[in-house]
């Protein structure tokens, strides 16, 4: 399914989204409030190595984690990446994920989804034109956040 890698059992939900790390981190700070979930922050730095940047001087890029650790396990990460020199993507990231946690997950988005300033999947004319107009950052997030808002499992069936 898109948005999902597995390794070893464990699994990872990721998705760009139409909002800056910093607005995303406010919103799933806000998220995870609401649902009462029990979760540990942290501010960190993404290495490049990890991402895509075409600025040579920027080595990372400031890096929201949240730990959640009830009613699941996993992590909730959420940065920026500069697809183009002017223009700026943010990612959501969940990694750690087990079968079991897919419920408070797909709560959780559909959360986030709610309390964006707007849609995660619904980029402005001037975020497309920026990043670039084809970009398929565009279409992995519809597809990721359609996926959330389904009944269909966030990873498929084994």
């Amino acid at each position: 399914m898109s948005g999902c890698r597995a390794r070893g059992g464990v699994r990872s939900w990721r998705s760009p989204v139409s909002l800056e790390a910093a607005t995303a981190a406010a919103v799933l700070r806000e998220s995870l409030d609401a649902l009462g979930y029990r979760y540990t922050r942290k501010q960190g730095e993404k290495s490049f190595a990890d991402t895509v940047s075409l600025d040579p001087n920027q080595r990372g890029t400031p890096t929201w984690r949240f730990f959640v650790e009830a009613p699941a396990t996993f992590t909730l990460e959420t940065y920026d990446t500069r697809p183009r020199p002017k223009g700026t993507l943010g990612f959501v990231e969940a990694h750690g994920l087990r079968d079991e946690d897919e419920p408070a997950l797909r709560r959780l988005l559909r959360r986030v989804a709610e309390d964006a300033p707007r849609k995660p999947w619904s980029f402005t004319l001037d975020q497309r034109m920026l990043i670039g107009p084809f970009h398929g950052a565009f279409k992995e997030a519809r597809r990721a956040w359609e996926n959330v808002a389904s009944d269909e499992p966030l990873w498929g069936t084994a």
